[in-house]
């Protein structure tokens, strides 16, 4: 049986060793949790384009949305602007400071900037040339065993903060199949409007823009370009081919009732833009009296040829311009020299007019008419 003495001189023993295991494994904890520690494993797996390794220790979790995630991150990575993976082979050393390649053996050592978390990996290559890099490591409010702290990598060089997609006012925009929501949505000027997306990954993600009367535009955008503009949308063919055949309409129909004298109220008949009501009803009674004034009994219009132009007014709206050009001929009447009887004759010529449509959902209001003298 052992005396006090031998179990005093056990006690202490085994306080020395308590001691000595929590100093090694403070001491342990606090090299294999520092922020070189977790540099090196991050230079690591991105040597190696170890994926799933790369966003685990990215300092990303607080920040994952619909745009910010793993899935997102896995399939925008080809694009992604860091080291150039597919020129290394790398793995872990036994040794402390060396890592292994496929082509050669190189070392690795990091040092860190205490005052503001920035690590420094020094590399050799095959030719044992110097490189480095360095790495921005955060430290998390959660800790290792809760004593250590928890380190990840910055995720800056990966993320493209307030990525833009300037659209026409109205247009619904997905990108990667998700549909933008209005809370991503911007006010924007003449007729534009943006969606800004806070955070996504940078790389290829494909962007779809639809708007109702208009061509879809869907495109492989690369987001480190910070912007994607799609304002130059085309109108759907049939919309401009539809503009033409009113414009040709609306023309036949403002002729005859201006050569037959007939008052503006036989224009209601017309689709126009109420804002512009006064315009045309004062434009129309001056082409009526022009052609009374010099006794203009008629207009046969020969083949048209016509051009269209469009573009976005301040609200969003799209105007289209219908040019129509055709020659023309017709009768009119005059007094003969004596001024005792009236004669009639031919006149002719060429002529541009204008019709200008503003497109309100699919309805051509006509807000404009110019050039129909004759």
């Amino acid at each position: 049986m052992r005396t006090t003495r031998e179990l005093k001189k056990i006690l202490v023993l085994e306080i020395v060793l308590v001691f000595l295991a929590a100093r090694l494994f403070i001491y342990t904890g606090y090299t294999r949790y520092s922020a070189q520690t977790a540099a090196k494993s991050f230079f690591v797996k991105v040597m190696n384009a170890d994926l799933d390794g790369i966003y685990n220790e990215l300092d990303i979790k607080d920040d994952e949305n619909e745009f910010i995630n793993k899935e997102a991150f896995l399939k925008s990575f080809d694009a992604m602007q860091a080291v150039p993976f597919e020129e290394y082979k790398v793995q872990e050393f036994y040794s402390e400071n060396n890592f292994i390649q496929k082509y050669f053996i190189g070392s690795v050592a990091a040092s860190q900037n205490f005052s503001n978390g920035t690590v420094t990996i020094d590399y050799t290559d095959e030719e044992e040339e110097a490189h480095s890099m360095n790495l921005q490591m955060n430290i998390k409010d959660t800790k290792k065993f809760f004593i250590f702290q928890n380190w990840n990598a910055s995720a800056e060089n990966y993320i493209v903060r307030d990525f833009t997609i300037s659209v026409p006012k109205g247009a619904l925009v997905k990108v990667d199949g998700k549909e933008l929501s209005k809370e991503y949505l911007k006010i924007g000027e003449y007729g534009n409007e943006s969606y800004v997306i806070p955070q996504i990954f940078k790389g290829i993600v494909e962007i779809k823009v639809s708007k109702e009367n208009m061509e879809d535009i869907i495109a492989k955008v690369n987001t480190a370009e910070g912007i994607f503009r799609a304002e130059s949308m085309k109108l759907k063919p049939e919309i401009l081919q539809k503009a033409v055949q009113q414009a040709v309409r609306d023309m036949k129909y403002i002729y005859m009732a201006a050569f037959q004298n007939t008052g503006y109220t036989e224009l209601t008949k017309l689709n126009i833009l109420s804002e512009n009501n006064e315009e045309i009803s004062g434009y129309y009674a001056d082409l009526a009296y022009e052609i009374q004034e010099r006794n203009k009994l008629s207009v046969v219009t020969g083949d048209i040829q016509p051009e269209t132009y469009y573009y976005l007014d301040e609200d969003g709206r799209f105007r289209i311009e219908v040019y129509l050009n055709f020659d023309y001929s017709g009768i009119y009447e005059y007094e003969d020299y004596w001024g005792e009887e009236m004669v009639k004759s031919d006149y002719s010529g060429y002529q541009t007019s204008q019709f200008v449509y503003c497109l309100d959902d699919s309805r051509l209001l006509l807000s404009s008419i110019r050039d129909m003298e004759l």
